[in-house]
């Protein structure tokens, strides 16, 4: 038959060592034994002494050492509320009934409370003092989140400790979490030139009953190369409670278009703290300035690679283009003036040709026209043994006007308007007038066309060698016209008939 021991032991943690407490009344073994919140122990069941043997047990005790103390001077804890962390303890006797003493007429309170908190689940400990910044009284005692906040959540044993007197314990389910928040919620870089950075910045606030600790940040998503989280920013490792920090993001486009990507703030916050990240790359712009320059007038037109697909300028300006843009521009002088020619970032007369990796400034000069026109014959004067189709070519815009038979021409004329021909000897004189009205001299280019002279001469058989000149060589070719023949006999009485029907003298 086995001994059943109804001895107890306490263990003090100052001497590290155990000692003996008061008996139980019944000697036990393979019992459970519970600690109460009041601080008793209940000890149930096990085995023992049974009748007139051994036997288990279904009996049960209270079992409680004493703490010195009567229950009349133990604080009472009737309620706990959990306020955003902080915690609120009514009952009473949180003031406690005794005061230390300097040995004078001085006296030193020692009523101040201190709260224990013990979790449930392991044994987790913690003494916790009031908040200083709110007075305490008999029945009521506050503790600021701050004090707890390194405490793991779970189920709490709460006892207030009065003159080193203890409450009968209270549970407390304690739930502390940081509770963050983002400014702006997404993160809008808005337009950003391909090549170049933009840095924006977002708020983080806890507002919650635990210090945020931020483990690290990543950036996901289709475009997450194009963002960064900057060097700058006052977010830390941790985030206490009740603070605010900042983190820089960048946004580096390295192509044009819309981007986005995600930023994730890996920490202990109970919800993933997430930020939207969003931008849009865009090609650099350069302005091309216009300007105009001279006495006289005209327009500059042209067209470019990409938009606006054409340019028209008549005064100085400026248009906006995209980096890369091909620019091609011709300059028109108004009537009565002349182009001069280009200046600034294209020189020479032709076409101005610019490719936009800069600003770009040109100058178009146009200048009053003071200058005739030059007409050139083709083919030019001289001898030929056929007719000749003559072409009229003036230098610039002009009106040319034309005679060929050797008279001055003037603008009442006839004006030129495709090549002339010349089938028999003549002279083609002209001139041109252009939009300034400035007149040429008068030109002339004489054509001999072979087996032609410039006067016609009709012969007969005419006694003693005499003839009849015929001076004017259209008249004489009109006397043979009509498929009339010269006749092979004549006489002068015969010439002089004929000639008199055409007028001629």
């Amino acid at each position: 038959m086995g001994e059943y021991l109804a001895s107890t032991e306490s263990f003090d943690p100052a001497s590290n060592s155990w000692k003996a407490a008061g008996p139980l009344a019944s000697g036990r073994a393979g019992n459970s034994a519970t600690l109460l919140p009041n601080g008793s122990v209940l000890i149930t069941g096990g085995v023992g002494f049974v009748g007139m043997g051994n036997g288990v047990l279904a009996s049960a005790e209270i079992f409680n050492r004493g703490l010195g103390f009567t229950d009349s001077r133990r604080p009472v804890i009737s309620g706990i509320s959990n306020n955003s962390g902080n915690l609120f303890l009514t009952g009473t006797g949180f003031r406690g009934d005794s005061e230390g003493s300097g040995g004078s007429t001085g006296s030193s309170p020692s009523d101040y409370p201190l709260v224990q908190l013990q979790r449930v689940q392991e044994g987790q400990q913690a003494f916790v003092l009031v908040d200083p910044a709110t007075n305490w009284s008999a029945t009521s005692v506050a503790i600021n989140r701050g004090a707890i906040s390194h405490l793991v959540n779970g189920t709490y044993l709460a006892i207030v400790y009065v003159n080193g007197v203890p409450s009968v314990a209270s549970f407390l389910s304690l739930s502390l979490d940081p509770n963050t928040s983002v400014t702006p919620a997404g993160v809008i870089m808005g337009n950003v030139y391909v090549g170049e950075t933009a840095v924006n910045t977002i708020t983080l606030s806890n507002t919650g009953t635990r210090e945020l600790q931020i483990a690290s940040t990543v950036i996901t998503g289709a475009d997450a190369g194009m963002f960064a989280r900057g060097a700058g920013g006052t977010c830390g490792a941790t985030l206490a409670i009740g603070a605010s920090c900042t983190m820089e993001i960048s946004f580096t486009p390295t192509a044009s278009g819309s981007k986005t990507a995600v930023l994730g703030i890996t920490s202990n916050n109970p919800t993933p703290i997430t930020v939207s990240l969003t931008g849009t790359g865009i090609l650099p712009q350069y302005p091309l300035t216009f300007s105009l320059a001279g006495s006289g007038s005209g327009t500059v037109s042209g067209t470019t690679s990409t938009s606006p697909p054409t340019l028209y300028f008549t005064t100085g300006t400026s248009q906006s283009m995209v980096s890369g843009t091909t620019v091609s521009l011709n300059a028109a002088p108004a009537i009565g003036s002349v182009f001069g020619g280009w200046g600034g970032d294209c020189t020479g007369s032709g076409a101005c040709n610019l490719t936009m990796s800069e600003a770009k400034s040109i100058t178009a000069t146009f200048t009053l026209d003071s200058t005739p026109p030059v007409t050139t014959a083709n083919p030019a004067g001289g001898s030929y043994s056929s007719t000749q189709l003559v072409a009229l070519t003036s230098n610039e815009p002009a009106t040319i006007y034309y005679t060929i038979d050797g008279s001055e021409p003037t603008t009442g004329s006839t004006v030129y308007s495709g090549p002339i021909t010349i089938s028999s000897s003549a002279t083609l004189k002209y001139f041109a007038i252009d939009g300034a009205v400035n007149r040429e001299t008068t030109q002339s280019q004489t054509y001999q066309i072979s087996g032609q002279s410039s006067g016609w001469s009709v012969r007969a058989s005419l006694p003693y060698g005499c003839h009849a000149p015929f001076p004017r060589w259209q008249t004489a070719r009109s006397l043979f016209s009509g498929g009339r023949r010269p006749p092979h006999r004549s006489s002068v009485s015969t010439l002089l008939q004929i000639a008199g029907a055409h007028g001629l003298r």
